[in-house]
């Protein structure tokens, strides 16, 4: 009725039928949603109205892949940290893999002492 398609009669008892050939806007406008789900391809007047009568739900799908990188192993190796002289003695340290070490990193700043008794009362 809203469509003016159908009228109801004056006894309100049975529907007459006033279109001549009906056109279903609604089921074209989700059949072409249907075939193209992008909805930077449609009306977004049109699709905010299928969002509002809860035809359409928009998500989106995130996927990753996740392939083999340069240093793979099947098995893990343990990197040393520290080069001793057993590895130089032996050359072992030409094969051994070592972890990376930041050597422009500042330590921590040393303590400087105790306190004077008397300073103690200060703080």
């Amino acid at each position: 009725m809203g469509r003016k398609w159908v009228k109801l009669t004056d006894d309100k008892q049975s529907v007459v039928r006033i279109a001549a050939d009906l056109v279903d806007e609604d089921m074209n406008q989700l059949c072409a949603y249907q075939k193209d789900t992008d909805p930077a391809n449609h009306d977004k007047k049109t699709l905010d109205m299928l969002k509002k009568r809860k035809l359409v739900t928009v998500t989106t799908a995130k996927s990753y892949k996740v392939t083999k990188g340069t240093d793979f192993a099947p098995e893990r190796v343990k990197l040393e940290t520290n080069l001793t002289a057993d590895m130089l003695r032996s050359g072992a340290w030409k094969d051994t893999k070592f972890k990376k070490a930041n050597l422009n990193a500042a330590g921590q700043v040393p303590s400087g002492g105790h306190l004077h008794p008397l300073l103690k009362v200060r703080t």
